[in-house]
């Protein structure tokens, strides 16, 4: 009869191979619903393998960053950076008390000027605690026409329009036809966006549940339109099914 020596187990080894081996399950199930998103979600292979080798990837949080907040900001250009006609702090700062604490004649004022995707951009982040005047900016960013044609929202703008404009709708609940009209019209512009459907993966739970409420203000505004049997008052309220890209 043949005889086995059993030795001792090593429980680190073990306990190493175990690791290895959740992690690897997990991984082969957040790569396959990947997967099934980016089947309904991609039009090209590219899209379809981005979409996947990002599934590992969670949002940071808004008061999160890349960097330790010790840090003091770094010019990468020495040389060049005392000819460039960039801001100081200060200045920025200023300007952004300004926007904040005057945002009726100042915001008034620069919006006179012909704007472009650019300088809304620049004006957008000196709004950012002034919802008034985000609302502002967003329309005047739509009287020119297509603004954000061919630009890569970042994920950060695009949640902070969805939620500018779900907040707008929650100032009076009575909205009227064209405030309605004119989310949709946004809505529509910002899901037409390159990588629009990559960056609404990388979204964090609240930010989806933004998007979720307006969707359904949305919905419920469509309708009422309908029973009401009103025609829709211009060509962006004649389909909702950009919804579904949301």
């Amino acid at each position: 009869m043949a005889n086995f020596n059993v030795g001792p187990i090593d429980l680190s080894k073990l306990e190493a191979q175990l690791r290895l081996a959740i992690e690897e399950d997990e991984k082969y199930k957040r790569e396959d619903a990947a997967k099934f998103r980016a089947i309904e979600q991609s039009k090209t292979y590219e899209e379809f393998r981005n979409i996947v080798k990002a599934s590992h990837l969670k949002p940071l949080d808004k008061h999160e960053s890349l960097c330790p907040r010790d840090m003091k900001p770094a010019s990468w250009n020495i040389r060049a950076g005392k000819n460039l006609r960039a801001p100081s702090f200060e200045r920025v700062t200023s300007a952004i008390s300004t926007c904040a604490s005057d945002t009726g004649q100042k915001l008034d004022e620069i919006l006179g000027k012909e704007l472009g995707y650019e300088k809304f951009h620049e004006l957008w982040l000196l709004c950012s605690e002034d919802l008034e005047g985000r609302l502002k900016l967003l329309e005047k960013a739509f009287l020119v026409d297509k603004i954000f044609k061919g630009h890569d929202l970042s994920v950060d703008l695009i949640s902070e329009i969805m939620g500018t404009l779900n907040e707008s709708l929650n100032q009076d609940l009575k909205n009227s036809n064209e405030a309605y009209d004119f989310v949709i019209k946004v809505m529509m512009s910002v899901c037409s966006t390159p990588r629009f459907s990559l960056h609404m993966l990388l979204l964090s739970e609240t930010e989806r549940s933004v998007i979720d409420q307006l969707k359904e203000k949305v919905k419920v505004y469509s309708v009422e339109v309908s029973e009401k049997g009103e025609a829709p008052r211009d060509d962006a309220s004649v389909s909702l099914a950009f919804l579904d890209c949301f």
